[in-house]
């Protein structure tokens, strides 16, 4: 992963992937025996996706194989590697997000190549009522209205995230603001132009019932955490 070069041994590994992959394309050329490429060790984390086509294939019969080191063991990511962890307090750390991240929404977290999840309230699924508001800028915009026993409204709420499954696909929905709406009800707006959209066709109910999420208020178990936008 730190190679900086531009060899083709283990003494001398080539540095990154995209470069060994423009110099298998063009070894590929003229193919007269299998080409092994072995990654040594390590996570390669990517700028950009790796892109494959017919290029990247074996010709003449041979083949071309990607394979980390015999006895080794080699992660591509897609992800970035956070550090500078601050205890915030009690077993609670923080960190800020580097700029790179710009206006992307963290979704997938990892801790000691554990997946984290979002932090929630308990593990279940909580009946909501769609339906319309306008926000504060004039804009229609779709909202889920929860008993407030069950989905309080704790701190700050809008970072918070509505899961819906549905028709076999998961849905995250992401929270503007919340409020005690006239009928006492706590009400979720969602951000405009959100896949909230998916919630106006004219089949589907207007109850759902969600996983309320990503929220300080809601962290509470080992391996949650919850993202400031």
């Amino acid at each position: 992963p730190d190679g900086t070069g531009n060899g083709m041994s283990k003494d001398s590994p080539m540095g990154g992937i995209e470069k060994a992959q423009a110099k298998v394309r063009a070894l590929a050329q003229n193919m007269d025996s299998d080409i092994i490429v072995n990654l040594m060790g390590g996570t390669y984390y990517l700028e950009n996706p790796i892109k494959m086509d017919e290029t990247d294939s074996g010709r003449n019969g041979y083949k071309i194989v990607w394979q980390s080191m015999p006895g080794q063991k080699a992660v591509i990511s897609g992800g970035r590697e956070l550090s500078g962890w601050e205890q915030h307090d009690g077993n609670i750390w923080k960190i800020s997000v580097p700029e790179e991240f710009g206006d992307n929404f963290i979704t997938n977290l990892y801790v000691n190549d554990k997946v984290g999840t979002f932090s929630r309230i308990e593990d279940k699924f909580f009946d909501g009522v769609i339906g319309d508001a306008v926000n504060l800028n004039g804009e229609t915009v779709k909202t889920a209205a929860f008993n407030p026993e069950e989905v309080p409204i704790s701190g700050k709420m809008h970072d918070a995230l509505l899961f819906w499954d549905y028709n076999w696909r998961h849905y995250m929905l992401p929270v503007e603001r919340a409020y005690v709406g006239k009928d006492g009800k706590n009400v979720f707006e969602m951000i405009p132009g959100s896949p909230s959209y998916i919630i106006t066709t004219n089949y589907i109910p207007p109850a759902y019932s969600f996983i309320v999420a990503n929220a300080y208020a809601f962290i509470d178990t080992p391996g949650e955490f919850y993202y400031d936008r």
